[in-house]
């Protein structure tokens, strides 16, 4: 399921993702962003708008699974770290004591951070 709306506020936005909801999509997005929105929910993704979360890209060093620390919330951090564990997202959640669906927001930030788009890839990318 995912939102489609003219409402862009950073509150309306996690709370839908909170709620559950797969994607978060401002009608405001150009017809090629949301149509890429669309098609990484059919993927099995999570879509967070790019305003909520601005950030630059992260450089990785090949050696390290060490991130910025300004790169990512302390939080992603946890969620990362049982990421690559090999964690599914409802034992993330038992083990940071969150809901699942905050588990999803996580993630979705976590792999816009790293310029992927699915949990492999994320792994992939920290552990080559």
């Amino acid at each position: 399921m995912v939102v489609v709306s003219a409402i862009e506020g950073r509150a309306d936005i996690i709370g839908a993702l909170g709620a559950g909801v797969h994607g978060y999509i401002p009608k405001s997005l150009p017809s090629s962003e949301i149509a890429n929105a669309i098609r990484i929910v059919l993927e099995g993704g999570i879509y967070v708008p790019p305003a909520l979360g601005r950030r630059e890209p992260l450089t990785l060093t090949r050696s390290s699974e060490a991130l910025e620390a300004d790169k990512l919330t302390t939080r992603q951090k946890e969620v990362l770290a049982e990421l690559l564990k090999g964690c599914a997202s409802k034992e993330i959640a038992r083990t940071l004591d969150i809901a699942e669906g905050t588990v999803k927001i996580h993630l979705a930030a976590i792999y816009r951070a790293l310029g992927v788009r699915t949990r492999a890839e994320a792994i992939a990318r920290l552990k080559s």
